[in-house]
């Protein structure tokens, strides 16, 4: 039994490696030609392309592994079918799940390899590259200076070239302007012909002039111009040479690397812990929010719900009640709050819940007199119509009727005020609303990075018994049907994805049902072929399909 275990191993390791590393390629070639446009010109050098093309080979392994599984096992038993080995092993009384038993413990050991990469390699790998990436896309491009236009790559200077010879370092018709002393085109040099070249590493250029002329046109000093101002003229000077040099600092052509701790908050660069702790973080923040809106209702409506206040939800109360107890801890003699009420928290100890002073409440009826005056501004109050509610607060309504002034100029100013904190509660609301979407966004996206990490990691284990029943059913190794399959059903598992992914976004499904959509419906469709592999059923034949039309016209004609 270990030989045969020996055989297939052998037969599909092989198989792997090569496909793995095609896989790998392939999908980094389609990585890179995104910022194909960034690289180019920029003289980076073969070792951050190699250091990035390394990480992003990292980055793109969760979509290989399936991919080159799937391909792998496919060729490998599509050959030992083919070459009629797969008939002398079940021929000998071993069944193919037996067989499989080496692939499968591999793609068990695959998949733990799979997540320990997916958790920590390729957010570590994600994070190097698009930092990188940042920092390329941030660099100046090499010193190319084009012929018959101003070059203003190098700091403070503007360089004009009439033709560039063919060794690349030959210059004629060579025009500098000198800003560094921000006065305009007050310095500029002209020649007839020039030669360029790099000193120390790189570090400098050196241009050396030949027959020109260099012209300095001075200004005057607005600190000496008081009196004599209208005496004061330009000076100018202009010098001859037969050759010049000029040195420029090449510094800011370098490539300058960020602080990659900037870019570790994006979900990419993050593992499941670290996933874990922002959507706990996300989720604290959004009940803060509205922890405050809840405070700050009384402030923002003057009039509504004032005998009615809102009642904290569930989730509220627990927050409020964290809240306190880790105020408590900080400062257990801080008696700044107001104790308004008690109650028994989970561990069944009291816990004083202080909460900001009562706000004294208006009743709403107040608007039904604002309206009578705002009919009749002569009215009296003994005119307004009577409302039945306690004396207390009738009290209470009459006396601020009473402070209106019984003109319509200051009717009218109440009725601005009240416009007024409509439109302050209506940007709060919305303001608020937008958060508690924002906040709900981010919580999905999230979630949709922690299920990818492990649904793209048991998605070898999927892959591999598909391709290994399908190899079994159409005995066919190589290059051809296998790669044909095998493309098939990774598009298949990516449309799902994607989809899926695009749905737990827009908030049509759970980012779980999402992420896993794709894993969902292959593993049912890699036990129906591992059936009918057992059963050495022949799928692709088209002798299969006719028996079983011929079954279905034998069972018509039977009814009939």
């Amino acid at each position: 039994m270990k030989k045969v275990d020996k055989i297939v191993f052998g037969s599909f390791i092989g198989p792997f490696i090569l496909t793995m590393l095609v896989v790998i390629f392939i999908l980094l070639t389609q990585h890179m030609l995104k910022y194909f446009d960034d690289l180019v010109g920029k003289d980076l050098g073969w070792s951050v392309i190699g250091q990035l093309m390394m990480h992003f080979a990292i980055f793109v392994s969760p979509s290989a592994f399936p991919l080159a599984i799937l391909l792998s096992s496919l060729m490998t038993f599509g050959n030992l079918g083919e070459h009629s080995e797969l008939t002398a092993i079940k021929s000998g009384g071993i069944s193919l799940p037996r067989a499989m038993r080496s692939i499968f413990i591999f793609s068990i050991f695959l998949t733990g390899v799979a997540f320990i990469s997916n958790n920590y390699l390729v957010p570590r790998s994600a994070l190097e590259a698009y930092s990188l990436m940042w920092d390329i896309k941030r660099k100046k491009p090499s010193l190319d200076l084009p012929e018959g236009e101003f070059y203003g790559g190098l700091n403070s200077f503007s360089i004009r070239v009439e033709e560039k010879m063919k060794d690349g370092q030959t210059l004629k018709g060579v025009i500098v302007y000198d800003h560094s002393n921000r006065n305009g085109n007050t310095e500029v040099t002209l020649a007839d012909s020039g030669r360029m070249t790099t000193i120390m590493d790189e570090r400098y250029l050196k241009m050396e002039l030949f027959n020109g002329h260099s012209y300095l046109e001075g200004t005057s000093n607005k600190g000496t111009m008081s009196s004599n101002r209208k005496n004061l003229k330009n000076a100018f000077s202009k010098v001859k040479f037969a050759t010049s040099e000029m040195i420029f600092d090449l510094e800011s052509f370098d490539l300058e690397r960020t602080d990659k701790e900037l870019f570790s908050r994006n979900r990419l660069m993050r593992g499941l812990k670290e996933i874990e702790t922002d959507i706990d973080s996300i989720e604290y923040r959004r009940l803060g929010r509205v922890m405050d809106f809840f405070y700050s209702y009384s402030a923002i409506f003057s009039y509504h719900m004032r005998d009615n206040p809102p009642q904290l939800t569930p989730e509220l109360q627990d927050y409020k009640n964290l809240l306190d107890s880790l105020s408590l801890l900080d400062d257990p003699a801080d008696s700044s709050w107001v104790d308004d009420e008690e109650v028994s928290d989970s561990a069944a100890t009291t816990t004083t819940i202080r909460t900001k002073p009562a706000v004294p409440r208006i009743s709403e009826n107040f608007k039904a007199q604002i309206q009578v005056l705002q009919k009749d501004p002569g009215s009296k109050r003994q005119e307004l119509p009577k409302v039945e509610m306690p004396p207390e607060k009738q009290a209470k309504v009459m006396a601020l009727v009473d402070e209106i002034d019984e003109s319509e100029e200051e009717l009218k100013m109440v009725v601005d005020h009240a416009l007024h904190k409509i439109r302050q509660a209506k940007a709060r609301v919305e303001g608020d609303v937008n958060f508690l979407n924002s906040a709900d966004f981010e919580t999905r996206v999230y979630l949709i990075q922690y299920h990818k990490i492990i649904a793209y990691s048991f998605a070898c284990m999927v892959m591999v018994l598909i391709g290994a029943s399908l190899g079994s059913i159409i005995k066919k190794g190589g290059l051809g049907v296998p790669v044909l399959v095998s493309i098939l059903f990774f598009i298949i598992y990516y449309v799902f994805t994607m989809t899926g992914e695009k749905w737990a976004k827009k908030d049509l499904v759970y980012p779980w049902a999402g992420i896993w959509s794709a894993n969902i419906l292959l593993l049912p469709i890699g036990l129906f072929f591992l059936r009918q592999a057992r059963k050495d059923a022949r799928l692709f034949d088209l002798d299969f399909y006719h028996v079983i039309l011929l079954r279905i016209r034998n069972w018509f004609a039977r009814k009939k």
